[in-house]
């Protein structure tokens, strides 16, 4: 099971201006501003498919041993859900054949309370990234569909080796940031290829190969975010995500 990967991010942790913002917006030290948790958020239109099935993915990806409290919150939302659906049945399917299981999922509607606090937010097109920045314009700069935030940090050059705050001992959460920067470094500067769209298809009303398909892109665009290195292996005691607890819908 993957286990998210600090080693890499952590160093890319050279201008601590945004950690100051947070340590002022959070209160503490820079130290503190460094372990704040890192909050992700899926976005898609009924939260029933493509952002819970990311949701779910992302979770199977991190390590979920026992030992700490996790330092990467993981949720999805819809720009148009019904709160307190469960997943759509193919797509609950396709993650139980991924050994993943759905139950006691519901859906979530996107609402500025939902987007308060995020650090990063994918969305799965391009036209959800547009709602959620009309919702909250303060989160354009974190905001990017799955794929275009995949790509961007697929061609975005690689941190130094020597960055002066990777002595700081950053975290996962702070690793998380530092991610994201990355990826707002390389908007503009990193073209989406002719033939391919940021956008993840909707699988529903498809075939259950189509809800694969979807499974297996979403699964490839969290790779950036998936990396598992010898080292962070070591510590697989350590949980660096929580699961935000699903809350039913009074009746």
């Amino acid at each position: 099971m993957a286990i998210f990967c600090i080693d890499i991010a952590a160093r890319t942790l050279g201008n601590l201006e945004p950690l100051v913002a947070s340590q002022r917006q959070y209160g503490g030290s820079v130290n503190q501003a460094l372990t704040r948790q890192f909050r992700l958020l899926y976005v898609c239109r009924a939260n029933e498919c493509r952002s819970a099935m990311a949701e779910l993915l992302l979770v199977r990806a991190i390590d979920a041993a026992e030992g700490s409290e996790g330092e990467w919150s993981v949720r999805s939302a819809g720009v148009a859900a019904r709160t307190g659906r469960p997943m759509q049945p193919a797509a609950a399917q396709i993650l139980r054949e991924w050994g993943i299981d759905s139950t006691g999922f519901s859906s979530r509607q996107l609402t500025p309370d939902v987007l308060d606090g995020c650090d990063l937010i994918l969305t799965a097109e391009r036209e959800h990234r547009a709602l959620v920045v009309r919702l909250d314009p303060a989160a354009a700069d974190h905001t990017f569909t799955m794929r275009q935030f995949a790509r961007l940090l697929q061609h975005s050059p690689q941190p130094a080796a020597d960055d002066g705050a990777a002595a700081l001992g950053a975290s996962a959460a702070s690793a998380g940031r530092a991610l994201v920067r990355r990826a707002q470094a390389s908007r503009g500067q990193v073209a989406t290829p002719a033939q391919e769209t940021d956008d993840v298809a909707d699988p529903v009303g498809g075939s259950l190969k189509a809800f694969r398909d979807c499974a297996m892109t979403i699964s490839r665009s969290q790779a950036v975010l998936t990396l598992q290195p010898p080292e962070v292996q070591a510590a697989g005691s350590r949980r660096w995500w929580r699961r935000e607890p699903r809350i039913p819908p009074s009746p």
